[in-house]
């Protein structure tokens, strides 16, 4: 069994999915560009040829981690959709699951708000923007909701990254509010 960042990964895991998940974890602590596949390798103890035999570039891996992230974030929004017919509790039910969700879901976010702030060197190499699907729902959610001013598409998407930014600040600080109301006392 090997441990990544203390959570005990077990045989069941095909060495591949071992890989995205330390790569996983790596990038959400250090940014694509923080987590060489050097520093990822070590951290499953497997050789640099090891990584470069089932993915062929760091940026192959990072698409890999990027295209799970994304295919599970549609997914929970295609779930939730469907369990609401108004936009607003759509919208409100997709950010509260984000900024509930369980600590190793904080990678995600993690990798996600980086993917959204630092990929403007990566940008002209990228192949496919994996979070774009998932954008362009949460967008089209927010156009649905009634206002008395009909908001532009760009405008919509603003508020996207400000609701997600927003969520994502909230639940990566958890621990942190955590210690603050163990220490302090509610607020």
């Amino acid at each position: 069994m090997t441990s990544i960042k203390g959570e005990t990964v077990g045989a069941t895991l095909s060495t591949r999915d071992r890989l995205l998940a330390a790569a996983r974890s790596l990038f959400a602590d250090r940014g694509f560009y923080g987590a060489s596949l050097a520093l990822i390798a070590r951290e499953l103890s497997v050789t640099k040829q090891t990584l470069l035999h089932h993915f062929v570039s760091k940026e192959q891996l990072y698409a890999e981690v990027l295209a799970e992230i994304a295919q599970s974030y549609l997914q929970l929004l295609m779930r939730i959709q469907s369990e609401y017919v108004d936009p607003r509790h759509r919208l409100e039910a997709a950010v509260l699951a984000l900024a509930q969700g369980a600590p190793e879901d904080m990678q995600n976010a993690r990798i996600v708000m980086r993917e959204l702030l630092d990929n403007q060197h990566r940008v002209d190499r990228v192949k496919n923007w994996y979070l774009r699907p998932w954008l362009d729902a949460l967008t089209d959610t927010v156009l649905e909701i009634p206002s008395e001013h009909a908001a532009t598409r760009e405008e919509a998407l603003a508020t996207v990254y400000l609701i997600l930014g927003a969520a994502n600040f909230f639940a990566m600080s958890a621990p942190t509010l955590q210690f603050l109301r163990a220490r302090f006392g509610p607020y």
